[in-house]
C-alpha cells in the first residue's frame, strides 16, 4: 500500500525526529500517522529538487514536480494514490491530530508552490498580475483531483490531461 516508502526511511526519521516516531508508546493514533511522516519526508526532499531548487527556472521546476507526482503513480500502475490525500479523504476526519498534521503538510506543500510561482512572476515568465497563492491553491487542488481520478480509471489520462491544460492555458 505505501509504494516509494521502505521501513528504512521510517526508522531513519524515527531517528531523526524521535518525537514523532512510529514506534512511540502512548498514542492511539501515532501509528497511522507514521506512513503520512515518511511520506511526506520524500515530498519534502522532491520539493527542494524542484520547487524551491533556484538553479532551475521556475516553471520547469513546477513541470518537473509535477512529473514526480506522475513518475510515482505510474510506477504503481495508477492503482495507489497521493498519501497525503488518501489520509485526507479517509482519516483526517477521524482524528483531529492526524487532521492537524495534514493541514501542516497542505500548508508547506501550498508555500513552496507559492514560492516557485513568485519566481516565475519576477523572472517575467508569468504576468505581474497573478495572485499566486490562490494560483498555487488551485494548481495543488486540481493535481489532487487528477491523482484520484488516475486511481479510480487506473490510468495517466487525468494527470497528462491537467498538466497540458496547466501548461497550455494557465502557466503561460
Amino acid at each position: 500500500m505505501w509504494t516509494g516508502l521502505t521501513s528504512a526511511a521510517c526508522h531513519e526519521r524515527d531517528r531523526d525526529e524521535p518525537e514523532t516516531s512510529c514506534h512511540r508508546g502512548g498514542d492511539r493514533h501515532g501509528w497511522r500517522l507514521c506512513p503520512s511522516l515518511c511520506y511526506f519526508a520524500v515530498v519534502q526532499q522532491n520539493i527542494t529538487k524542484t520547487l524551491r531548487n533556484d538553479s532551475l527556472k521556475p516553471l520547469h521546476r513546477l513541470r518537473q514536480w509535477f512529473d514526480i507526482q506522475f513518475d510515482f503513480l505510474k510506477q504503481a500502475d495508477f492503482r495507489n494514490g497521493c498519501l497525503i490525500g488518501n489520509f485526507s479523504a479517509e482519516v483526517g476526519p477521524h482524528s483531529d491530530m492526524i487532521n492537524a498534521k495534514l493541514i501542516e503538510m497542505y500548508a508547506e506543500i501550498h508555500g513552496s508552490v507559492v514560492y516557485c510561482l513568485k519566481a516565475a512572476v519576477k523572472s517575467g515568465e508569468l504576468p505581474a498580475t497573478t495572485d499566486c497563492k490562490e494560483l498555487a491553491h488551485f494548481l495543488y487542488s486540481s493535481l489532487q483531483g487528477a491523482i484520484l481520478q488516475a486511481k479510480v480509471e487506473r490510468s495517466p489520462l487525468p494527470l497528462k490531461r491537467f498538466i497540458k491544460i496547466a501548461y497550455s492555458t494557465i502557466l503561460r
